[in-house]
């Protein structure tokens, strides 16, 4: 897999391909976990990953995923399974032809230091070793909110398709996406190219995923395009205009809450909550109403369109 943000990704569509365009169904276990590897060590990463960054540490596994460098398609199985332990099961079951592959096909021949063991053996068990650490002490508990992310950009892309057809759901994926028939183009690490050749295409959203979309580096593969998740695009702009802590609790009043189920869900005190709130309330952006014994707090009109809904 391969990411970056300069010259073009172009995946080349057929008629039939059009009517085998997908939205993953939950969150991909294994592009989230070397996304996150991959923004933990970006310096350009969104304001959103700050907190996140601040306590996690990737260790020896950094080395798989640094900013700015593709990475072997053997990380990222092409599995629809939302089970983690699935995908590490799929990468310890591939064959070394397949590894010493994807090595090859991504570094040439100098496979970096890390893949030296794995390019003579064909065995991952040290990387998903590795993987599964990183999962468990830096990812598990931010589950949630990246599954969150990935459920409401699904049901936005389902609202689209059905509205503006698979015309309308290519061209709104992300400002660094174009789609002109019969090609989908992308800003991106190299020059790529995917003919789908009636293989369809699905598309993956992530929450870790940010800037440019992400593919395979074996354009034969289940053809796959992981791009970033709509309402965080939509943070990160909005961060800047607002502060990020602030923009997230514009966001999350999507739904009608109360500060106590803000700050749960935000893992911030409810003091800073009830300011952001109070402030957001002056700008004219949310209204407050007391529904029994709680106090709910709702965008207004102006709100809304602040976010594009």
């Amino acid at each position: 897999m391969a990411v970056g943000e300069s010259m073009v990704l172009r995946i080349v569509f057929t008629r039939d391909d059009l009517s085998r365009v997908r939205v993953a169904e939950h969150p991909h276990p294994l592009w989230e976990l070397v996304l996150g590897i991959n923004t933990l060590q970006s310096r350009t990463a969104p304001d959103r990953f700050q907190p996140w960054r601040a306590s996690a540490d990737a260790g020896r596994i950094a080395a798989l995923a640094p900013p700015g460098t593709s990475f072997p398609d053997f990380l990222t199985p092409p599995l629809d399974d939302a089970d983690i332990e699935a995908h590490f099961d799929a990468m310890l079951r591939l064959p070394k032809d397949s590894v010493r592959k994807d090595l090859e096909l991504t570094y040439g021949s100098t496979v970096p230091d890390w893949a030296w063991d794995a390019h003579d053996t064909g065995r991952l068990d040290g990387l998903v070793a590795g993987l599964r650490d990183f999962h468990d002490s830096a990812l598990a508990a931010r589950w949630p909110e990246v599954r969150r992310a990935v459920e409401a950009d699904r049901a936005m892309r389902a609202k689209q398709a059905l509205s503006t057809g698979v015309d309308g759901l290519l061209s709104g994926l992300h400002p660094s996406i174009r789609w002109r028939y019969p090609v989908l183009e992308a800003d991106y690490l190299c020059e790529h190219t995917i003919h789908l050749r009636g293989r369809g295409l699905t598309l993956v959203p992530a929450s870790f995923c940010w800037g440019a979309p992400v593919t395979m580096v074996d354009p034969e593969q289940p053809p796959v395009l992981v791009y970033p998740c709509a309402d965080l695009v939509q943070a990160d702009t909005l961060g800047r205009l607002l502060g990020p802590e602030r923009a997230r609790v514009l966001t999350e009043l999507r739904v009608a809450s109360s500060a106590t189920q803000l700050a749960i869900r935000l893992g911030v005190p409810r003091s800073t909550i009830r300011a952001h709130l109070a402030v957001l309330h002056d700008a004219g952006l949310l209204t407050t109403r007391r529904a029994g014994p709680h106090i709910r707090h709702t965008l207004t009109r102006l709100g809304h369109s602040l976010l594009g809904s």
